[in-house]
């Protein structure tokens, strides 16, 4: 008898028992998985069975790791979520005077941003879903982030490196909203890289926010005075 050929593409066939990977490896495979899936058709129009044929594997076997898709993308969210606390809280909380650490935060987020871009919009599209009782079991302080980039500007004002005037917490999420932006343009293969981008954000943010004395420290005042067009002579 003629034995039946597997139904998954090659590359997403089922792998022999023997092959299989460990959990934790399969598991972070799982979640890479469901954010580019998530990411590219949408949270509603993605069924388990689309995961699972990405990823070689029975529908079934995915309960293994979860009960549930929602319960999936809870989990997707908080991994996202605690990657970017652990991105940013040792430069929060690190060595540096507030507009040094503020530049290198403005770096990692975006390099995140356009690194990791799946994980990115699913967790601005679709953390909405989670009800209250979710994200407080799942995410915890979801605004932890934010508060990180508050802390740092509010240290910033208290030693005159960023304008008193400004609200830190409006300031933050303005900066985020732009930064997280990035993600619905940035091209790997494109014209911009990440690290550009980053130095962009630090530069035109900063120009912004910072005292004179605060953008001496990152050398902005002076990039600024050069590209200024000269008066001439006697004018």
């Amino acid at each position: 008898m003629q034995k039946a050929l597997d139904p998954l593409p090659v590359g997403r066939r089922r792998k022999p028992a023997g092959e299989r990977k460990p959990r934790e490896e399969r598991w972070s495979e799982l979640l890479d998985v469901a954010a580019r899936i998530f990411a590219r058709s949408g949270y509603d129009a993605t069924s388990l069975q689309d995961i699972a044929d990405e990823l070689g594997m029975l529908k079934g076997s995915l309960y293994y790791y979860i009960t549930t898709k929602g319960d999936l993308l809870a989990h997707l969210l908080r991994n996202a979520h605690e990657q970017g606390i652990r991105n940013i809280q040792p430069i929060a909380e690190g060595a540096g005077n507030p507009i040094e650490r503020l530049a290198q935060m403005i770096r990692t987020h975006a390099n995140y941003v356009c690194t990791d871009r799946d994980r990115t919009a699913v967790f601005l599209h679709e953390r909405k879903r989670l009800t209250p009782e979710q994200r407080k079991d799942f995410l915890g302080d979801e605004h932890a982030y934010r508060r990180f980039f508050e802390a740092v500007i509010t240290d910033g004002q208290r030693e005159g490196l960023v304008r008193s005037e400004l609200d830190p917490k409006l300031v933050a999420l303005c900066l985020l909203g732009s930064l997280n932006s990035v993600y619905q343009w940035y091209k790997q293969s494109g014209e911009f890289s990440a690290d550009a981008i980053g130095d962009t954000f630090v530069m035109s943010w900063l120009a912004g926010i910072t005292t004179p004395a605060g953008a001496a420290v990152v050398g902005i005042m002076s990039t600024a005075a050069a590209r200024k067009p000269r008066k001439p002579p006697g004018s």
